[in-house]
């Protein structure tokens, strides 16, 4: 193992990068991949998005212990019940971002079918700092591998700010 940022260096001395920001695996790339803009993308934390975190979820079992997922889209499905089986997972969007929505529904319906338990809430964009912490607390108490939470107005936007700064969201991902 190899932990540098001097990408030449990388890119000369490495087969397989993993490649993190602010302690958030944003990306893998295979020696084929290899590419400066890839690589700075990735090291300022643009990552391969939930899709890819739920593929590298299940081909590294045990990779992750949780995942937050902030308005998904694609790959919701690929956390199968196999995987949810070791790893738990929160979802954050936005009641206006009904791509994001819509694929949560069709992920519920389907991990159902599983038999996965799927802890469900409606936040409002307007709540404090507080009233946000309370609920997220409240929400990780409760049992099951999936929490799911919409923030009922704003965007996709209000949706990462809002649980980027959620501190008890953070606290349980870190318990995982």
């Amino acid at each position: 193992m190899l932990v540098s940022s001097d990408f030449e260096e990388l890119i000369g001395l490495c087969d397989r990068l993993i490649v993190m920001h602010d302690g958030v695996l944003t990306g893998e790339l295979q020696r084929e991949e290899f590419n400066q803009d890839k690589l700075l993308s990735y090291a300022v934390g643009q990552g391969e998005g939930a899709a890819a975190n739920f593929l590298i979820g299940q081909k590294y079992p045990g990779f992750y212990a949780a995942q937050l997922a902030i308005s998904p889209i694609y790959g919701l499905q690929d956390a199968t019940a196999d995987a949810l089986e070791r790893e738990k997972l929160w979802i954050m969007t936005s009641s206006n971002d009904r791509q994001s929505c819509d694929a949560m529904e069709g992920a519920i319906s389907y991990w159902k079918n599983d038999d996965i338990r799927v802890n469900s809430a409606v936040w409002d964009v307007d709540w404090s700092e507080q009233k946000f912490a309370q609920a997220a607390k409240e929400l990780a108490a409760k049992k099951g591998t999936v929490k799911y939470t919409v923030i009922d107005g704003g965007c996709r936007e209000y949706a990462w700010c809002i649980g980027h700064r959620i501190e008890a969201i953070r606290d349980w991902l870190m318990a995982q």
